[in-house]
């Protein structure tokens, strides 16, 4: 018998792993979600076997899903529910798809219970960027833009954020755009690090709350240098556009990137070493991604040896 076959036949007898971790309703369907929005869905799930489990993590294909547990230990028999924050901010209109796997221990085994969240995102208003993660020495401006396509715009009222020392001053732009101009001082930081979320409150009762995730990170002055400073990337022609960006260590070493993220999500990038020790960067943009308009985002580059950079961002119409 071919090998192929003999593989499909053991799949077909062999006994199926014994679930002990089980959700009732491991699919959602929210169906249409208002981008921005904050949508919540709770999963009941139950502990089956002689064991108790303890949550250990929280796998996701896309930081948009947040969980929220009541506790994170369960004993056999016991009942709970685990409520997950869909942050649709920032995503493509149209129809999606989020996987998750909640990690478990139980016993001596880990394994993991997985999860699905299906919608279809609705950009009639959007904030750019999405999300921010800002690096600072000392003082920072960074903008903000909410921008909504319908007839009657909304209007903005308030601007708050979980993480204090930051000030906001809110302008309407133009017809169906608002900037919101975020000032933070390193100083004002009462950590090294803090994570939160700025909620824009607004006039009108289907987005009456926008919001938006936050990283801050206090840093020593910075060893390397980006140049240019400002990385300007202009989509006004509808095509895509790209920029190469140099990164140099002051005392000649060489320069080695591991990773980059930008608080964009229609940012893209390639890097190769050289010229010399220093390393080059291709940040690129596809402006159909884009809205009209002046947007400010970040570039975070992540060095080896655990240093990291940022350079600010202007997509320019």
């Amino acid at each position: 018998m071919p090998m192929s076959r003999i593989f499909l036949c053991f799949l077909l007898i062999a006994p199926a792993a014994r679930a002990d971790f089980i959700f009732t309703q491991p699919l959602a369907n929210l169906g249409v979600v208002k981008a921005g929005v904050s949508h919540q869905h709770r999963f009941d799930f139950e502990v089956r076997g002689a064991l108790p489990v303890e949550i250990v993590g929280f796998e996701r294909s896309c930081g948009c899903l947040a969980p929220q547990w009541e506790r994170t230990k369960f004993n056999p028999g016991e009942k709970g529910s685990l409520v997950i924050d869909v942050r649709s901010v920032g995503q493509p209109e149209g129809p999606h798809a989020w996987n998750a796997r909640v990690v478990y221990r139980q016993g001596d085994e880990r394994k993991t219970a997985p999860l699905t969240v299906h919608a279809t995102v609705k950009n009639e208003v959007t904030v750019q960027p999405p999300r921010l993660a800002v690096f600072l020495e000392s003082a920072l401006p960074q903008e903000i833009k909410v921008h909504d396509r319908r007839e009657k715009a909304l209007q903005v009222i308030d601007v708050r954020c979980s993480v204090p020392g930051l000030t906001f001053d809110a302008k309407r732009e133009a017809p169906g755009v608002t900037k919101i101009t975020m000032l933070v001082r390193a100083a004002n930081l009462p950590a090294e690090r803090q994570e939160g979320k700025i909620t824009i409150t607004t006039d009108d009762v289907e987005y009456p709350q926008l919001e938006i995730p936050i990283t801050l990170l206090k840093q020593a002055k910075q060893d390397f240098s980006v140049h240019p400073e400002t990385i300007a990337l202009h989509v006004g022609a509808g095509e895509p556009t790209s920029a190469l960006v140099r990164i140099k260590q002051r005392d000649g070493a060489a320069v080695k990137i591991a990773k980059v993220e930008a608080s964009h999500p229609a940012l893209r990038f390639t890097w190769i070493a050289g010229p010399g020790n220093d390393a080059t960067l291709r940040v690129s943009v596809a402006a159909k991604a884009i809205e009209p308009g002046t947007i400010s985002a970040s570039v975070q580059i992540y060095l080896e040896g655990d240093r990291i950079l940022s350079a600010p961002v202007a997509l320019l119409p």
